[in-house]
């Protein structure tokens, strides 16, 4: 499971194969983004599932470029989950006081 920033909005996905995370979206699409790298929070949001076709191809283009799978993108078209996830609103800046 990988996280991408593509065009300002956040996508996940994995290599082609059936995914517990994914199903577990579609059947409850709430869910918590947890960073725990540069920053440590914890951000509610839901996913979408991206359904569209050529936005799918679109985006999955970038996304197995950035990974180095483009020989493999029609299998990532047919067999990898791909979401978005939007989060709540959420203020990140800091606190001015």
């Amino acid at each position: 499971m990988w996280f991408h920033n593509v065009d300002d909005r956040l996508f996940l996905t994995g290599s082609p194969g059936t995914r517990g995370w994914h199903a577990n979206l579609l059947a409850n699409p709430r869910l918590v983004f947890h960073l725990k790298q540069s920053i440590t929070v914890d951000l509610e949001g839901s996913a979408l599932s991206i359904d569209d076709v050529d936005e799918k191809r679109r985006l999955l283009e970038i996304i197995t470029k950035r990974v180095g799978a483009t020989d493999s993108l029609d299998d990532w078209m047919e067999r990898s989950p791909l979401v978005e996830v939007v989060l709540d609103d959420v203020d990140l800046a800091p606190d001015d006081k």
